[in-house]
């Protein structure tokens, strides 16, 4: 994403110190007179002329230096406002926000839009990992097949079996973009199914999710487009269980459907890269990206926040409901952000790793934020 703009300060001329000026027209005066008497036997005749000159050049150079002083302040005037203008330009832009209009979300303990609540719930109890292949793993137990291949194909079908159980309207237009995180192979059965069920054609070849590079470009799709344009991002992934790691491996399928009304609020979140950044900066930034004035009630995020930003984090964990995910953490971070504010009505921030940075985050806010 590209940095917002900044200009230094247009250097600025000192005022002219008047008091200078006089001082020194009244010793060019003065000495003008000494010559004058002094050398009066031999030009008489041009004095009353060099004392006009000598003056008249006193002015000028009086005047060029108000002149220049002008021009400076003019100049920092205009630059000022241009600069303004560019600003204000950059963050009208920067703080354009795609709607979420519809929310799919699969997991070992999510199938069903009233099962996000228990989400985020302590006392309710996780789903429970069980041994595979020598590792603990948590499924989903609407689909039954083995192997990380098949389970993928069959989470993108029940994707859109999903889709079609809350979305019973058609697509009226044809998507601006399809971005999909996952395998060619699933992809394949997802755009069968979609083709199946709502007699929508999709690309063979999907645009890779790339985090908040995508983000922003489905962000500017849809505000060139008209107003039910939609932009459709996707994904699933099925991890096999791992014998070193203390966490079980986990699987999720999710899907949005972004549009520019209809839903809680995705503005385009901030990028943070370690060595360069401040990080207590870019989440100041992200804040005011999403036109908020204090700190968002909780964030989502697979991993904990980081200590500098004093953020607290949302509980349950979502590993205790998903488990490990590796490229599906990011979108699913924000899936969460997305699914709490839909619950809570109150803004809520997302945090995940990024191919582009070291951390994005960025801020989900109701419809009708009450901020």
């Amino acid at each position: 994403m590209k940095p917002a703009p900044h200009f230094e300060a247009w250097p600025l001329r000192p005022p002219p110190q008047y008091q200078r000026w006089l001082v020194g027209g009244l010793v060019v005066l003065a000495v003008v007179g000494c010559v004058g008497v002094l050398l009066r036997p031999w030009m008489e005749r041009w004095l009353p002329l060099l004392g006009v000159l000598a003056l008249v050049a006193w002015l000028l150079a009086l005047l060029l230096r108000v002149l220049l002083y002008r021009f400076n302040r003019h100049n920092a005037e205009c630059y000022g406002v241009a600069a303004r203008e560019v600003e204000q330009r950059w963050w009208s832009r920067h703080r354009q926000q795609a709607a979420l209009v519809e929310l799919v979300l699969l997991g070992p303990a999510c199938s069903l839009p009233e099962h996000r609540a228990g989400l985020f719930k302590a006392e309710n109890k996780p789903p429970q990992a069980v041994d595979h292949d020598g590792g603990q793993v948590l499924r989903f137990s609407q689909v039954l097949a083995k192997g990380q291949g098949e389970r993928e194909r069959q989470l993108a079908k029940r994707l859109v079996l999903q889709l079609q159980a809350q979305c019973t309207e058609p697509f009226t237009e044809p998507l601006l973009r399809c971005y999909w995180q996952g395998s060619s192979e699933s992809w394949q059965v997802f755009a069968k199914e979609m083709q199946r069920c709502f007699k929508l054609a999709l690309p063979p070849q999907p645009l890779p999710w790339q985090g908040l590079d995508s983000l922003d470009a489905a962000i500017d799709d849809l505000h060139q487009a008209g107003a039910d344009a939609l932009v459709l991002c996707a994904g699933c992934e099925s991890l096999p269980g791992r014998k070193d790691s203390p966490t079980p491996a986990g699987e999720a399928a999710l899907l949005w459907l972004l549009g520019k009304t209809g839903g809680v609020r995705i503005a385009r979140g901030e990028a943070f890269v370690k060595g360069t950044d401040s990080l207590p900066e870019v989440a100041g930034r992200a804040l005011r990206q999403a036109g908020l004035e204090h700190q968002a009630k909780v964030c989502a995020s697979f991993a904990p926040a980081p200590a500098e930003l004093d953020w607290r984090a949302l509980q349950p964990a979502p590993t205790l409901n998903f488990g490990e995910l590796n490229r599906l953490e990011a979108m699913l971070s924000l899936s969460l952000a997305a699914a709490h504010t839909q619950l809570d009505a109150q803004p809520v921030a997302w945090l995940a790793s990024d191919p582009s940075c070291t951390l994005a985050l960025g801020v989900v806010t109701p419809d009708d934020p009450i901020c």
